[in-house]
């Protein structure tokens, strides 16, 4: 786990190091020391001079497999807190106990499997009936979400749109519960290199259809609104990386020069990278819809070129992930409403490069993220001096 030195997080450093959390996660869960085997840091979430989240997983000896604790680093100091105690999310307790999750809310015995947690934020289990005959999910937020996400679910569904099927919100526990979708995330076949050039040209089609649905009440964003969370991102940086924030300066004031004019709103995810899109038999879904928002198609575009140049800074594999970009933008170019511009994804990816890749590069602080900074700066001064995708 990556450190930095933040004044405004004195015990940030004590925090990183599990070494020197053992004994306190350890009293945090309940047991001593000596019955935690090992403690790993799960996931981090870093608000640069203002606090940080992070989760750890302690193997315990003659336990269950895992324990999770979390810590909340202040500036005045650390706060600890163990499983399911979240200090934002009330229905975590629900979702800790299977019987009586299966009695209060089911009817019906069943079992639990942890997917994933973010403390403060979300929690997202597995649940299954009839001795695994039956496989739904779960997920608690801090917001108040779930309620519209389960409506605007259902809307789609009606759409005929491939995404999950809500099937119940509990508003006791800010519950949001949906039907598995059958499929293998675009991530895990990307990781295998399956993710080929026919796949990414469907890929492409599936997010048209999403665009096309008409759906009112949500969010909106824009160029502004893009510009807005740039600045932001940039003042942020400049505190802990100032080198890179006045590369990333110079990149916006291109930026601004020129913004997309004002386009046609679509239905956007929100959140489109390949973990939230399923592939079965070569058919499409997108999963978690949380996020969904009206906004320019050229903007979710970006997004997922810029998600898509990430993660070939990450793995290396640059020229390939060029012709997966090819590919998906003719492949929605076939499927959609209505024209896009290029030049304008290419203008939307480099703000996503900066304001949402190199951003969550540094509020993770997984290893070798902070590395991959300036390679994603760079990236997108090209795309704003220099626009060309395809």
């Amino acid at each position: 786990m990556h450190r930095l030195n933040d004044p405004a997080l004195p015990e940030l450093d004590v925090a990183l190091d599990c070494e020197r959390m053992r004994q306190r996660v350890a009293h945090a869960s309940g047991r001593s020391p000596h019955e935690v085997l090992g403690c790993a840091i799960e996931r981090v979430k870093y608000r640069p001079g203002r606090s940080a989240v992070v989760l750890y997983r302690l193997s315990v000896e003659g336990s269950s497999p895992e324990a999770l604790v979390y810590a909340t680093v202040y500036p005045a100091g650390i706060a600890l807190r163990a499983f399911p105690d979240d200090r934002k999310l009330p229905g975590l307790r629900l979702l800790a106990e299977p019987a009586r999750l299966g009695a209060e809310v089911l009817g019906t015995p069943c079992t639990l499997a942890r997917v994933s947690y973010f403390p403060e934020h979300a929690y997202t289990a597995r649940i299954t009936l009839n001795q695994g005959t039956q496989t739904f999910y779960a997920k608690t937020q801090s917001t108040a979400r779930g309620e519209r996400t389960f409506a605007l679910l259902q809307y789609l569904h009606k759409e005929n749109l491939r995404c999950a099927r809500p099937l119940l919100y509990h508003a006791a526990s800010a519950t949001l519960f949906q039907e598995a979708v059958a499929g293998t995330t675009a991530e895990s076949l990307a990781a295998q290199r399956r993710f080929s050039s026919t796949l990414a040209a469907r890929v492409g089609a599936g997010v048209a259809a999403l665009h096309a649905v008409d759906l009112d009440g949500l969010d909106g964003v824009d160029a502004g609104t893009c510009l807005a969370r740039l600045r932001e991102v940039i003042r942020v940086l400049g505190s802990v990386l100032p080198r890179a924030a006045a590369r990333a300066y110079a990149v916006m004031t291109q930026l601004e020069r020129q913004p997309p004019p004002p386009a046609a709103p679509a239905t956007l995810h929100g959140d489109l990278h390949l973990n939230n899109i399923l592939v079965d038999a070569g058919r499409i879904a997108l999963v978690d819809l949380d996020d969904l928002r009206r906004g320019p198609a050229e903007l979710e575009l970006g997004s997922f070129v810029a998600a898509l140049l990430y993660r070939a800074a990450l793995h290396g594999r640059r020229g390939m992930h060029q012709e997966d970009i090819e590919h998906f933008l003719a492949g929605y170019a076939e499927h959609a409403s209505r024209p896009v511009r290029i030049d304008q994804v290419g203008w939307y990816a480099a703000a996503a490069l900066i304001h949402e890749r190199a951003w969550r590069c540094l509020t993770s602080l997984k290893p070798g993220r902070l590395a991959l900074i300036d390679e994603l700066i760079g990236e997108a001064s090209e795309l704003a001096f220099e626009p060309c995708l395809i």
